[in-house]
Order: structure tokens, then C-alpha cells, then sequence
């Protein structure tokens, strides 16, 4: 199992087409939910690395209230930021700027500092 915190299935967004992963990790490749009140299974997936199609109740679960593996979770959602790192003109220290979404320019300064490079990271939320 994952030692990282799940974030809960939610049928809508899975609908809606955000990643999915299964309990222990694994990317799920493929989702349908099939709407209908009289279907028990009505999710079906295709886990990365298997050979077959899983069936889910409704909240995403294999089993229902049976805890497994292959229970479904959302992905956890990435964002990419920036930081710019700059190099103190009178002691030569660096210092880093604050961290920017990607898509957003970059515009802080530090006095008495000169730009050296500009640091790209990814955060999980």
C-alpha cells in the first residue's frame, strides 16, 4: 500500500475525466460509468500493467466496505512552480526569490542582487 495520503474517489470528477489511481498507486488507463439505478457494479477500469477489467460500486470501491488494493482514489493534482535564485553582489550568498506558479512571470528582485538562475519544481497537492 501507499504510504501518501488518498484523496477520496468522487464520481463526478471521474466522470468528468480527472486522473484516477488505485489504492497501492497504480494509474488507472481507462474509466466508464455506466448510469443506471439496478446496476451494482457500474464503474468499470482498466488498471495500468493488468490484463483485465475491474468492476467498482458506485463510490469507486471493489469490494463493497472491504478495503483492497484496487479500490479507486483521484490522482493527486500537480503544480509546476518557478524560483528565482540570485547571488548577493557585496557577500556572494544566494538567496531564493518567491515561488511562482508556472504561467506567471517571475518579477521579484532582491536588492543588491544579481539573477543567477531561475529553478523549476513540481509540487503534489
Amino acid at each position: 500500500m501507499t504510504d501518501k495520503k488518498l484523496i477520496p474517489f468522487d464520481l463526478e470528477c471521474a466522470i468528468a475525466g480527472d486522473p484516477l489511481i488505485t489504492r497501492d498507486g497504480r494509474k488507472v488507463i481507462k474509466f466508464h460509468y455506466f448510469s443506471g439505478d439496478d446496476l451494482q457494479y457500474p464503474i468499470v477500469a482498466h488498471i495500468d500493467g493488468e490484463d483485465r477489467l475491474y468492476e467498482y460500486v458506485k463510490d469507486g470501491e471493489y469490494y463493497p466496505n472491504i478495503p483492497t488494493e484496487c479500490d479507486l482514489f483521484m490522482a493527486p493534482k500537480k503544480k509546476n512552480y518557478q524560483v528565482n535564485i540570485y547571488r548577493n553582489i557585496h557577500d556572494g550568498y544566494l538567496r531564493a526569490g518567491n515561488p511562482y506558479q508556472d504561467g506567471i512571470i517571475c518579477i521579484d528582485a532582491i536588492a543588491n542582487s544579481e539573477l543567477v538562475k531561475i529553478i523549476s519544481f513540481e509540487v503534489e497537492e
